[in-house]
């Protein structure tokens, strides 16, 4: 089981991090940053687009923590929007309310693989996103 949360470091610093058994590590852009350039393992799994994209958000990574814990999460939730933001999502056979302008839609947005947004072409875009997605609170996934 993986629990996903802010925690406190022992220096009094906050960092978005992961747990798993009895190790807690941080995750997202709250550790040094690791170059895929001339990583074997992941040669070949990865596209040259996405190595690059990947290399281009280098200064986004820090080890320096944060001093609230309202701050790791909006670091964890710059990570997500930056990774998996998907927007624009179609689906043919269904329509939806937008969730900001309750106009219907066939569109969505989503965050990750569990943060869904029906939003009209319109309000399709990063923004109208932010204003949705929330970060607060304990994860947990197996």
């Amino acid at each position: 089981m993986n629990y996903y949360s802010a925690c406190r470091r022992r220096d009094g610093k906050w960092d978005y991090t992961c747990q798993n058994d009895n190790m807690i590590y941080p995750i997202g852009y709250c550790h040094r940053f690791h170059s895929f350039k001339d990583d074997n393992i992941l040669m070949g799994a990865l596209s040259e687009q996405q190595i690059e994209e990947h290399e281009a958000s280098k200064e986004k990574y820090h080890t320096t923590g944060h001093d609230t814990e309202k701050e790791a999460l909006e670091c964890y939730k710059k990570y997500q929007l930056d990774n998996t933001l998907r927007l624009n999502i179609k689906n043919e056979h269904e329509q939806k309310k937008c969730a900001i302008c309750k106009e219907w839609t066939q569109l969505s947005a989503c965050v990750g693989v569990y943060s869904y947004f029906n939003l009209c072409e319109k309000h399709n875009t990063r923004e109208s996103v932010e204003q949705l997605f929330d970060t607060s609170g304990k994860v947990w996934s197996s």
